[in-house]
């Protein structure tokens, strides 16, 4: 009885560890994404202010 009461409680802290972590994941990716969009952007612009 214990010892299946103990899996289940680390099977559900493993899930939300890793849910957790996979949305931290996401997150970083999205505004690596979105810093490289500015970026590609500012880039642009310079580069049709010097024509």
């Amino acid at each position: 009885m214990y010892k299946k009461t103990l899996c289940l409680v680390f099977a559900v802290f493993f899930l939300s560890i890793t849910s957790s972590f996979a949305e931290e994941k996401a997150k970083l990716k999205k505004e690596e994404i979105t810093y490289s969009i500015t970026v590609n952007k500012d880039f642009e612009t310079v580069v049709n202010e010097i024509k």
